[in-house]
């Protein structure tokens, strides 16, 4: 039988469990090395992976992925009485937004009528999944699970009567096992101490990283992705930070200033003794004076670790593009304001943008079918616009008489002004009249009748 992370049943403790399934993401399990001779990471790897670099993207992501707004639309068709549920209206700019996206080509097309559900059970389960949890948690734990194993799973309590989901719980990704069945259907086992409960698909809302290897039963996420990078960055940080608990390369030899001068076992060992008293512990850099004939050799790094270093930086930078997150965002020195900005707009583009989408779909396709087949969540816009832009074509579009003032500010979600329904010409910004005309704002002074007229071609 083919399972995703190795048969349970050839297993015991649950401990073993954790520590024996592998993730096999295709049909015969992968290398990921050149040479085909490392492993795939396990899910305990992956687990205990969730700290420095990898945490640090993985988190910055899913903060930002749970500060966006996620509304409720519905979407009739047009003429029609539309939602009883408490509504609010969509402005021009949100609508132009929602029919941008590819998504909801067949919601919110021309022929449709769109409203914004304000209350209505799928919010309060969106903000509220279940007693453990908040909404904001579940976005990031939805964001960190499909970041570091891949995938990521919630549990659809129903309600016993209505039928409607109640409770949405997220099952920790390491402890699911997936495999098919005699009857290629997909079993989704939950290993929770002792006790293992097994869901169909109908049960669970399944969140998948894409994965050319197995796109149906496993995810890809980004740790597994760049684990290579990752292990040589735990090898060179262990090596470092064993190398500096140790101390068992010393930084100075001293030996005998000539080949006559003899320094004893006794005379190496109480020198020794007095230099650690005084230098160790964070007393490097204090002044020593030898009572015996020395000669002193300093010994520089080796290239091994002047080459850890060097590497350090690359697969800082290689793990954050494989977490699609500006490695400006990670170390926040030597930036400046623009540079910055330009951070933001990326990981708001290339890692926020993109998690929300795959989120706000599966719960469009798994969740709101069981209230209303009308009904579809989308997102607000996360990505900062360049309010600079902005202004330079709002203020084009004025001068230019393209626009009014009252549809600049519809298309800002803004009441209309008395008078801003007619385009403002640029000679004075004198308004046009009712027949679209614009008045001579600065007429010709009249010729004062009390002074001669100025002959024609003479000076003044």
């Amino acid at each position: 039988m083919w399972t995703k992370r190795g048969d349970a049943k050839s297993v015991g403790t649950l401990a073993q469990q954790r520590r024996a399934r592998p993730r096999v993401n295709d049909f015969g399990g992968y290398s990921t090395d050149f040479w085909q001779k490392d492993r795939p990471p396990d899910t305990e790897e992956l687990v205990n992976s969730f700290r420095e670099t990898a945490y640090a993207c993985s988190i910055l992501t899913a903060v930002g992925v749970s500060s966006v707004v996620i509304r409720l639309y519905s979407s009739t068709p047009a003429g029609s009485s539309g939602p009883k549920a408490a509504t609010g209206e969509v402005g021009e700019k949100q609508l132009t937004y929602l029919r941008q996206q590819k998504a909801l080509q067949s919601r919110v097309n021309r022929g449709r009528r769109v409203d914004e559900i304000v209350e209505h059970p799928a919010l309060d389960l969106l903000e509220h999944p279940n007693t453990s949890h908040s909404g904001t948690d579940l976005l990031e734990l939805l964001s960190l699970y499909s970041d570091i194993m891949g995938e990521a799973y919630l549990k659809i309590d129903l309600d016993p009567i209505l039928k409607i989901p109640m409770q949405l719980w997220p099952l920790p990704t390491h402890l699911v096992t997936v495999k098919l069945d005699e009857n290629d259907k997909i079993i989704y086992t939950f290993q929770n101490g002792r006790k293992n409960r097994e869901y169909t698909e109908d049960e669970l809302v399944v969140f998948l990283a894409p994965n050319l290897r197995n796109p149906y039963l496993a995810g890809l996420g980004a740790l597994e992705a760049i684990i290579q990078t990752f292990r040589l960055m735990e090898r060179d940080n262990a090596y470092a930070n064993a190398t500096m608990r140790n101390r068992a390369r010393p930084d100075i030899i001293a030996s005998p200033a000539s080949e006559n001068d003899i320094i004893t076992p006794e005379n190496a060992e109480k020198t020794e003794q007095i230099w650690n008293r005084k230098l160790q512990m964070g007393e490097n850099g204090k002044f020593l004076v030898s009572t015996v004939p020395m000669k002193f050799e300093k010994l520089a790094q080796n290239a091994r670790e002047l080459e850890a270093i060097a590497r350090a930086g690359l697969n800082e930078a290689r793990v954050c593009n494989a977490f699609s997150t500006p490695i400006a965002l990670i170390k926040g020195d030597k930036i400046n304001r623009a540079t910055l900005d330009a951070a933001l707009v990326q990981h708001a583009r290339y890692a926020i943008v993109p998690r929300v989408r795959r989120i706000v779909e599966r719960l469009n396709h798994r969740i709101l079918p069981l209230f209303d087949n009308k009904l579809f969540f989308w997102y607000d816009n996360p990505i900062p616009e360049d309010e600079e832009k902005i202004a330079k074509v709002r203020n084009l579009n004025l001068f230019s008489m393209y626009r009014t003032i009252n549809e600049e500010r519809d298309s800002n979600d803004l009441p209309p002004v008395k008078w801003g329904d007619r385009p403002w010409a640029q000679n004075g910004m004198a308004q046009v009249d009712e027949n679209n005309k614009v008045p001579n704002a600065d007429p010709s002074p009249q010729q004062d009748p009390k002074k001669p007229p100025k002959p024609q071609g003479t000076g003044p």
